[in-house]
């Protein structure tokens, strides 16, 4: 009976069971990473509420759709689409189930959602406007009484000011200094104060515990704290940070917020008002050990937010602060939580000292650092980038720092004595030159860090740096470079330096790429070796209050690490630690000196270019000029007189070597003279850089005034009075400019704000002068713009009709570009537009003229075939411009899918596809993006492609192709498609081959033409050696793998009015007689002294890199005139004595020395009368001067034996004793006393006898030929096959020739079996 009362009662119970368990109302909410922590906080608040989880279940973004779909209430924010976007499905569902969607969040799209039917609810928005937990709880309350009949009667929403200063420790809000700091009196009154901007969100939402603890170790550290939020920046600046007069409250501002508000260009005009360093606060958007992992650093789409905006804004030393780390709180909710990471409070806070020291020393107090560079080591090279930098800029500086009361103890410093204690004592020596560098240690007064010293610190480094370092260059005690013991056998790192009281002038370290032969051909990246470390260690050391690296450029900023955002695992900032970096540098150079910001925390103050003339013509260009008016004066007198002067045209133009200019091989017709006439016009109204700059001096008036003419001259369509009153504006700027710069060094080294401005070369961008600022580049989210890309869509069509033309009507199949950073600054997408134009594809843009996308256009109104493109980008670019890498890629990708007969792109790729996988690549998918693949360029994190390096340590390689093989390995890594950076071992992981190697030279292979820009009036192709590594590096690379050479191209962009495309044999010819071969041009370098005779060797160095890496570029008569016009003298300008009076005798020496190795080489055969007449020179000036100690007079044993088999049996023995003297007392072992008390009593080299540059060089690598990958499909032209890498090596890739290779073939056999039959006869 008991049981059937039981189960009665059971039965009348199920009905109030089944009532209670109910499923609760299900609530979403919405909201993007941002507000993830506060929804979590508010939930875990409504959890404590008593019944609340009873009757209602919250929902987030983290569950699944089917959740979303179920919510009854659904809260969506807005403000940003992706949200929207991402549950648009399940908010329709959810409407359509009856559910109630509000929209949270200001939208310019709220009439399309309205229209979705979703609700915007003022008191609703009056909660999410504040969205702490507290209110974001008090919100849910409000609609739980709404829709569920609750009577939960939320408080009204808590409002938070619009601007406020945060209390850090208690977090109570102030709209009033005063009151905030007589509410909270300070322990230290007099203590600098600091300001930290953050978003009011974080505040709002109690997700600045990141930055309290900023403020917490600032405090600690001594300093006041002002923790402040507002929106727009600039109105929390004036209410909070200066005080009634305008001054500014506090020594450094740090700026978390990437988003502070107004426009950049606003709010760099309010950080000059305020007047102190800003410094640029990174908080990124992945975890931490995401980022520790990677070589990308801050990501690429992050890129222009965290570092190009606050650029333009002035912000400096972009600093990771913190990540974005996945919490899980104890409710199982998931949300995103900034986190400070480890070392980065301390490392702040000494950044802070440090500006603040420099706000606070006197002068006199303050410990300054000069570096300049003698990258390559050598009496001749220590200078920048059109700066003269000994004497006249070091001199300049330190008369301006006397002057300023810094102390520079008690010697008269005129620039000769400068000149010679910097060349005496502050170089750098190679390793070929241990008596050298026991001579400076002797007589000079050097820094010796001791080894043991320099392991103490070396040991306090980043175990990740310490592992990189070491597996190159071994550990500390097998350090070579600038290495000097003792007769105790102490060892020392030797630091060259002039000490000037407070100031030391000081050599920054060769970089040690000539010092490793494995390093120059083989390595991808080379961290720096230990001297490099110890200087910069010994800086941090000696706490020197501020560096100034001056000029363009160094090398520390581009030393091994990651592409953005470092800290101390990388060398950049490991090395430069928490010093101040100001650096002087050229305004034309914007993408490198960029570099120098991002990844050297440099305060970048811009100097001027040279001045600019016209160029005029030379001598034989002026005759030429005459014959020409003879002629056109007798073509209407008498055709046979005409005839007579068509002839001396011809007789002349030869002798001039101009006929290559015009692509005339033969003869100059009588059709091809108005054509002649028009480029010796333009050669001689070429405006031309003329000498170069000294720091802090303006030109003088004719000069300036030559360069303002050049700059308005570009500005058309003025009236006469127009263009004068341009020409006087333009005048005045230039004149301001010396003076500015040298205010705005001193400014920096007071720890003031350095404004912003955009640079460029003055004559494209007058609005960069006057100099003195802190340059950056522009917001490259709109690049290329519509009227941009019609230029490159021009200079496309250009570069396909001059090819057809060439080619007798055959169309290109593929074209290579180079692109760089610097150049893309000056002509803001043209060559990328040219490319985009080639494929048949152009930019889409959003509402805001952003670029969005690309759409293919059709081929019917493209009106010729899609050419396949090849794109390297340098190291910079990528760093620069990701966006444009991905946006190309992308363009790839559309070009491949236009359904067209004639589609090379297509048919390129379908080959690759097919033999990716015959190779046994068994994933289609991953075939497609591997043969899709077009960008190609320097593993992520590195620099440099390093075939300037190796062309130039000529004594190291014999064949060429050893050349190829560093560009093919530096450069082909690959990007797009998935990849960034990837390489063999990426590739291999995914398929088990190492195949990206073979991928680039399969890709490159078949080029038919490869393309460079020119966009500066500053820069040309023989002034710098990225040109010709770049362009001639590739283009050697082609003709390894093809056998020929592809047309070598240079988009001339200088002039916006007449940009066009040229072959580069053109451009040189024209730079050659507009700058190195004319009068006026040497004379003007010349005229600078030092500076100017290390330009004239650099540039012969520079035609040398053409000549080993391009058959178009430098001639045998290129070779001649540059002799005739330097060594002959045949301008009379008495060259050798203007070597003599500059104090570079050492610079003609390295100039002769390189036509020497030349000739060594057989690049060039000269007759024997200038044979003779290079070695006498070369010779003449070791007698006089003695040895340059540069790697190829000091170090390189084959030019060495060359001179002496020249010399054998002549006059030349006297000098060639002498030259064998110097190299003995140079190379071989020397006791040295140190000068300085301070450094070890005595000392001595462990080396004795001749010094090899470089130990251990192998045999040449013998070349193997490749099989070349059968092509069915006519418009492909057949090249490379791909194979796993380790099957081949690179060599020409071309069919046997019939007869000639089966004759190699039959003679090398004969030639095998003698020597066989030779060998058994001798046993």
């Amino acid at each position: 009976m008991r049981s059937i009362c039981i189960w009665l009662c059971s039965l009348w119970l199920l009905p109030v069971a089944a009532h209670q368990q109910e499923p609760p109302t299900r609530i979403a909410l919405l909201v993007s990473d941002n507000y993830s922590k506060p929804v979590a906080d508010a939930i875990a608040i409504l959890a404590g509420e008593p019944g609340f989880r009873d009757h209602f279940e919250i929902v987030t973004a983290q569950h699944g759709p089917a959740e979303v779909a179920s919510a009854a209430i659904v809260v969506c924010y807005v403000h940003t689409g992706q949200v929207v976007q991402r549950f648009a499905t399940q908010l329709e569902e959810a409407m359509a189930a009856g559910g109630s969607v509000y929209a949270v969040g200001t939208t310019p799209e709220a009439a399309n959602y309205q229209a979705m039917g979703m609700r915007f609810d003022g008191a609703v928005d009056a909660y999410f406007e504040h969205p702490s937990p507290a209110n974001i709880a008090a919100m849910v309350k409000l609609l739980c009484d709404r829709h569920a009949g609750t009577s939960l009667n939320p408080p009204p929403p808590r409002t938070f000011p619009d601007h406020a200063i945060v209390d850090w420790r208690t977090g109570e809000l102030f709209q009033d200094f005063d009151a905030f700091r007589q509410a909270h009196a300070t322990e230290a009154p007099d203590a600098p104060w600091v300001g930290l901007y953050g978003f009011r969100y974080e505040f709002v939402t109690e997700q600045a515990d990141y930055l309290k603890a900023y403020a917490r170790g600032l405090a600690d550290a001594g300093f006041n704290v002002l923790l402040f939020y507002g929106f727009p920046l600039e109105k929390s600046i004036r209410d909070f940070c200066l005080d009634g007069n305008g001054k500014a409250r506090i020594a450094v501002l740090v700026n978390y917020s990437s988003l502070p508000g107004g426009t950049p260009e606003k709010l760099a005009e309010t950080f000059t008002q305020l007047g102190v360093p800003v410094i640029n606060g990174i908080t990124l958007s992945q975890p931490q050990a995401e980022w520790e992992q990677s070589t990308v650093g801050i990501p690429v789409a992050d890129r222009i937010r965290t570092l190009a905006r606050p650029e333009i804004m002035g912000q400096v030393q972009p600093t990771v602060m913190a990540t974005q780390e996945t919490v899980t709180d104890s409710q199982g909710i998931r949300y995103e939580r900034k986190t400070v990471l480890p070392g980065r409070i301390t490392h702040l806070v000494n950044r802070v000292k440090a500006w603040t020291a420099l706000r606070t020393k006197a002068n006199a107090d303050k410990k300054i650092t000069l570096i300049y560079y003698n990258g390559h080591p050598g009496k001749h090279n220590i200078g920048a980038s059109y700066l003269n930098v000994l004497p006249k800029s070091i001199h300049r500086i330190v008369h301006a720092l006397k002057q300023a009361d810094y102390d520079l103890g008690h010697e008269e410093m005129t620039e000769d004595w400068l000149f010679e204690r910097v060349l005496s004592g502050g170089r750098n020596i190679g390793t070929w030159a241990p008596g050298e560098l026991a001579r400076l240690v002797r007589e000079d007064d050097p820094i010796l860090v001791p080894l043991t010293q320099y392991k103490e610190w070396f040991a306090g480094l980043h175990p990740r740096f310490r592992q990189e370092v070491v597996q190159k260059w071994g550990e500390p005690d097998s350090a070579r470079i600038m290495v000097w013991t003792d007769d105790r056998q102490q060892r020392y790192f030797v630091l060259p330096r002039v000490a000037l009281g407070n100031l030391q002038l000081m050599p920054q370290p060769a970089r040690g790429w000539e010092e490793d032969e494995e390093a120059l051909f083989h390595d991808v990246t080379l961290p720096p070796h230990h001297q490099y470390i110890a200087f910069y260690l010994y800086l941090q050391q000696q706490r020197a209050d501020a560096l100034i690296h001056l000029g363009t450029h160094g090398t520390l900023e581009w030393l091994s690490g990651r592409e953005a955002g470092l800290d101390d695992a990388d060398a950049p900032e490991a090395l430069l630690g928490s010093l101040i970096n100001i650096y002087p540098y050229i305004m034309d150079n914007v993408g490198e000196g960029t570099q120098a910001k991002r990844r050297g925390g440099a305060i970048i103050i811009d100097h001027l270019t040279p001045p600019f003339q016209e160029a005029g013509l030379r001598p034989e260009l002026r005759k030429l000029a005459g014959a020409i008016n003879d002629y056109s004066t007798a073509v209407e007198k008498s055709p046979l007189l005409a005839d007579a002067h068509l002839k001396a045209i011809n007789r002349l133009a030869r002798e001039a070597n101009v006929l290559r200019d015009l692509d005339l091989s033969a003869e100059v017709r009588a059709e091809d003279v108005d054509r002649l006439e028009h480029y010796l016009q333009e050669l001689n109204e070429r405006q031309t850089p003329m000498g170069m700059h000294t720091f802090g001096v303006s030109p003088d008036a004719q000069k300036a005034r030559s360069t303002a003419l050049a700059m308005a001259s570009r500005q058309k369509g003025l009236s006469a009075e127009e263009s004068e009153a341009l020409v006087t504006e333009f005048y005045e700027r230039i004149m301001r400019s010396g003076d500015a710069e040298m205010q705005a060094l001193l400014d920096a080294l007071d720890g003031k704000f350095i404004a912003p401005s955009l640079g460029n070369d003055p004559i494209r961008n007058p609005d960069a002068l006057p100099t003195g600022r802190n340059f950056y580049a522009f917001d490259a989210s709109r690049m290329p713009t519509p009227e941009i890309y019609e230029m490159g869509r021009t200079l496309a069509d250009q570069l396909v009709s001059d090819y057809v033309q060439k080619h007798r009507g055959t169309h290109p199949d593929k074209v290579a570009f180079n692109l760089w950073s610097v150049e893309t600054i000056r002509h803001e997408g043209i060559m990328e537009s040219q490319i985009l134009s080639l494929l048949g594809v152009r930019p889409t843009y959003d509402g805001f003229g952003k670029v969005k996308g690309v759409e293919l256009i059709p081929r019917d109104s493209l009106g010729r075939p899609r050419v396949d493109v090849v794109v390297t980008p340098s190291g910079l670019y990528r760093d620069m411009f990701p966006q444009m890498m991905n946006l190309l890629d992308q363009a790839v990708t559309l070009a491949y899918q236009a359904p067209e007969p004639d589609n090379v792109i297509r048919l390129h790729v379908d080959s690759t596809v097919r033999q990716l996988d015959s190779l046994g690549v068994d994933d289609p998918e991953l075939r497609k993006r591997l043969a899709l693949v077009r960008v190609f360029g320097t593993a992520s994190g590195t620099y440099g492609i390093g075939v300037d390096n190796a062309v130039q340590a000529s004594d190291q390689w014999e064949d060429s192709r050893e050349i190829a093989d560093v560009y093919f390995s530096r450069s082909g890594h690959l990007y797009g498609q998935g990849f960034w950076g990837g390489n063999d071992s990426t590739v291999s992981e995914m398929t088990g081959k190492d195949l990206a190697l073979s991928l680039f030279r399969q890709t490159l292979s078949g080029t038919n033409a490869v393309v460079h820009s020119r966009s500066t009036n500053v820069y040309g192709v023989l002034d710098n050696d990225d040109f010709f590594q770049y362009l001639g590096g590739m283009t050697l690379a082609i003709k390894t793998l093809d056998g020929t050479e592809p047309d070598v191209v240079v988009s001339n962009l200088t002039d916006p009015a007449t940009m066009r495309q040229e072959s580069l044999d053109r451009f040189i010819g024209r730079e050659m007689n507009t700058r190195y071969l004319n009068p006026t041009w040497i004379t003007n370098m010349l005229d600078e002294g030092y500076a100017g005779a290390r330009m004239v060797a650099q540039i012969t160095d520079n035609m040398w890199g053409w000549q080993a890496t391009t058959e178009q570029a430098i001639r045998a008569e290129d070779w001649q005139e540059w002799h005739d016009v330097y060594v002959d003298d045949k301008y009379a300008l008495d060259i050798r004595q203007r070597f003599e009076d500059a104090d570079n005798v050492y610079a003609y020496q390295g100039m002769l020395a390189r036509m020497l190795e030349v000739v060594r080489k057989a690049y060039w055969t000269p007759d024997e009368a200038t044979l003779n007449s290079l070695t006498s020179a070369y010779l003449e000036t070791v007698e006089a001067t003695g040895l340059s100690c540069s790697d190829q007079v000091c170090g390189n044993e084959q030019l060495l034996s060359f001179v002496e088999q020249r010399t054998a049996g002549t006059e030349g023995q006297a000098a060639l004793r002498s030259l064998h003297r110097q190299l003995g007392q140079i190379q071989g072992a020397e006791t040295a006393v140190p000068k300085s008390a301070t450094q070890a009593a005595k000392a001595r080299t462990p080396e004795t006898g001749m010094q090899p540059r470089r130990p251990n060089k192998p045999e040449p690598r013998a070349a193997k030929p490749e099989a070349i990958a059968p092509q069915t499909e006519p418009p492909v032209r057949q090249g490379y096959k791909m194979e796993e890498e380790n099957l081949f090596s690179t060599a020409e890739s071309r069919p046997m020739d019939g007869e000639a290779d089966w004759s190699t073939i039959i003679l090398l056999l004969a030639v095998f079996a003698l020597g066989f039959l030779l060998k058994r006869e001798r046993s």
